[in-house]
């Protein structure tokens, strides 16, 4: 490859403008800006590899430099100075106590110091906040200090109970649309000097429902390394694990190869798993018909949740059909 980093650090927007397919929520939050109107409270949704994070970096930086015409285009320069910068990065996995909370709370209390103008909080995984902690939360989000910013990020909004969702303006960047996706594997294969055929990787990402940027890159990063189509999709952070073979086993319905398979399963790898399950599932429900889509049909809807909303909806059109007709 051109590039010694991987495409997902190479390849990571640094400006609104970049982030592909987000036209409606960059269009809102340069409004919120242009009549300073702007939430203190953000929590961004949405599935593994949507850009969840990138969008809060963006944010906090715009928050942080401010007074252009353009506070979302951000110089180099500001990059480089990104950890100089007030704003605290927080893996929830690690530190998601009420104790935790209290002590980052009481952090915030005290005003920032140059070059920040504001002290910013960008929590990851958020969703694995205890109860306890969420609460802890009610109050400081609901009568934030002017100097104070908090921009929550989850892949499972479930999690989140909703007096503080309530409290929170809601973004989640939409997933890309197959022009986009094509355009993205051009644009990382001019960046990884790959000259081959992309297309077996943009049919791989297609039947596997792959459409967040990030595991979208990812299967690109492998794919360009010689992998095949299929392997480079369904691996993707879960690579101690055959998806292939467990995806069939669990669309056979074969509980005992999948629980051999899925033992070592982490709580970390579920989501990853969980979707690669969806997208097999998925793909084999839109050629199916009569029983066999019906059955598929309703393991989606067991399977699923409110974060997997295109194989849900398939799955609940196809048993709408069901219904209507009188028969599978």
């Amino acid at each position: 490859m051109s590039n010694e980093r991987v495409l997902s650090l190479s390849m990571r927007p640094k400006t609104l403008q970049e982030c592909v397919g987000q036209e409606e929520l960059v269009k809102s939050l340069l409004y919120q800006f242009s009549v300073n109107r702007i939430p203190h409270f953000y929590m961004i949704h949405g599935p593994i590899g949507s850009g969840k994070t990138t969008f809060a970096r963006i944010l906090a930086l715009a928050l942080q430099h401010g007074n252009t015409s353009d506070p979302f285009e951000i110089p180099e320069d500001v990059w480089a100075k990104y950890k100089k910068y007030d704003i605290k990065e927080i893996n929830a996995a690690n530190q998601n106590g009420v104790d935790d909370i209290r002590a980052l709370v009481e952090g915030m209390r005290y005003l920032p110091i140059a070059p920040s103008k504001a002290k910013i909080v960008i929590l990851d995984e958020a969703h694995q906040l205890t109860t306890a902690a969420q609460n802890a939360l009610l109050t400081e989000t609901e009568d934030v200090a002017k100097h104070v910013f908090y921009i929550f990020c989850t892949s499972n909004l479930s999690k989140i109970i909703p007096a503080l969702q309530r409290r929170a303006y809601m973004m989640s960047p939409k997933a890309l649309t197959t022009d986009e996706i094509y355009a993205l594997l051009e644009k990382a294969a001019e960046e990884a000097a790959f000259i081959d055929d992309i297309k077996p990787l943009y049919d791989a990402l297609y039947i596997n429902s792959v459409s967040s940027p990030g595991l979208v890159l990812q299967a690109a990063e492998k794919f360009f390394s010689g992998i095949p189509a299929t392997e480079s999709v369904t691996n993707f952070q879960i690579g101690k694990f055959d998806t292939l073979a467990i995806c069939k086993a669990v669309a056979k319905g074969d509980w005992k190869e999948s629980a051999k398979m899925l033992k070592d399963l982490t709580k970390d790898e579920v989501v990853t798993m969980k979707l690669c399950i969806l997208g097999y599932m998925k793909a084999i429900l839109m050629k199916a018909s009569g029983q066999k889509a019906s059955t598929m049909a309703r393991a989606i809807r067991i399977l699923a949740d409110d974060n997997d909303m295109l194989a849900r909806f398939l799955a609940n059109v196809c048993l709408t059909c069901e219904t209507i007709s009188g028969s599978p």
